[in-house]
């Protein structure tokens, strides 16, 4: 049985924390996003923050296609180590209940506080308030995974990459893994996820998600002489990489969007891209996508890092990842109004939000850490257990 990677936990970790800071400034402060002087809250800065590089440690784009990235690798290294057909059956059929259980309480929890808020003259605009409960329950049980829908939160729209990209995942590592050559294997690789990047750019971090499992099953000993190595052309590959990671990892997630206003983005260091297709300038998650694989790859590299996202907070904020994704939208939908209200000048508008974050952090962490103890560990039981009865009767 593969033994679990510590830091794999821990870089899951930093990336949903990443995607939830994301999240916060955001909405908070929404120059720091889309680069308009005219959402200006607080400072200028917050213009330069939208297209710099440096951005790329509130990028949450960028941290979702890292958690896609990890998600496959994870995954990857299961159907290679399964035995049987039996058990990789067993893998497809507990992702959909695996998922939607924990996803479908948060969705009700959002539905009926969204309600109750609005019943008392508090309009925090969740979006499931808008629903009734015919939809909602269509909404959680198929749109979300089969469709792509954030009718419920706005941050469900990521669920249906991350329902398909396990099958796809699944699949393609169990089709590889018959193959006994390396090469033979990353050919096929290569043409699965060619095909499957032309469904959807986010499916490409699962494709490097399966080829960084490969790698790190068939090259182990290459892999621990590269980790050992304390060279200082180590050191340089690392430094460069990590520049480029850099780079590629802060370009501006508004450019997703072929209708933004690039206006202000005419001075920013990315402008030189302009020189790229438009298909390709407008299409921001493969500059994430490639930077999430840089970093996982300078992660695997160094000995160091992997021992410092071992920390046991790292782990930790790992073991919640899920429950802190499906959760911290719902908790920020609450804060924002209440931001906004209470910051009627730049100044006080600046304190509330330092206030609120910090309030935020330890409410989402805090509401995580319970729906992963007592919610999402008994929704994983009951699936355990299901699934056991059907497939382990004998």
């Amino acid at each position: 049985m593969t033994k679990r990677i510590d830091w794999i936990d821990g870089l899951r970790g930093i990336a949903c924390l990443g995607v939830f800071v994301y999240h916060f400034l955001r909405y908070t402060f929404p120059a720091t996003y889309d680069g308009n002087a005219e959402n200006i809250k607080v400072f200028n800065s917050e213009v330069v923050c939208s297209n710099n590089p440096l951005a790329f440690i509130v990028n949450g784009n960028f941290y979702v296609c890292l958690f896609f990235l990890i998600s496959a690798f994870v995954l990857s290294l299961q159907v290679i180590d399964k035995q049987n057909k039996k058990d990789i059956a067993v893998m497809l059929f507990k992702r959909y209940p695996r998922l939607a259980l924990p996803v479908t309480i948060i969705g009700i929890i959002s539905f009926v506080v969204g309600k109750l808020l609005l019943f008392v003259g508090f309009d925090a605009q969740i979006p499931a308030q808008s629903l009734n409960v015919i939809q909602l329950i269509k909404e959680l049980l198929f749109d979300t995974w089969f469709i792509g829908s954030e009718n419920v939160l706005s941050v469900f729209w990521m669920l249906s990459i991350l329902f398909y990209g396990s099958f796809i995942t699944i699949i393609i590592g169990l089709m590889i893994s018959n193959i006994q050559e390396f090469k033979k294997q990353m050919v096929i690789l290569l043409i699965c996820s060619i095909f499957i990047s032309l469904i959807n750019f986010y499916y490409l971090s699962y494709a490097f998600g399966i080829f960084m499992a490969f790698i790190y099953v068939n090259k182990k000993k290459e892999i621990e002489s590269m980790v050992n190595n304390k060279s200082a052309t180590k050191t340089v590959i690392i430094v460069v990489l990590s520049v480029i990671c850099i780079i590629l990892s802060g370009y501006p997630s508004m450019l997703l969007y072929p209708s933004s206003d690039l206006a202000a983005f005419d001075s920013g260091i990315y402008k030189f891209l302009e020189i790229l297709p438009a298909n390709l300038y407008y299409k921001s998650h493969i500059f994430h996508i490639l930077g999430a694989f840089l970093l996982f790859v300078i992660v695997l590299c160094s000995k160091s890092v992997q021992r410092f996202l071992s920390k046991k907070i790292f782990l930790f904020l790992g073991r919640i990842s899920f429950s802190l994704f499906i959760i911290h939208k719902l908790v920020l939908y609450i804060v924002f109004p209440i931001i906004y209200k209470l910051g009627s000048n730049p100044v006080n508008y600046l304190i509330y939000s330092i206030i609120f974050f910090v309030i935020s952090t330890v409410i989402v962490i805090l509401l995580s850490w319970i729906f992963n103890k007592y919610v999402e560990n008994t929704c994983n039981k009951i699936t355990n257990y299901i699934v056991n009865k059907l497939f382990y009767k004998y």
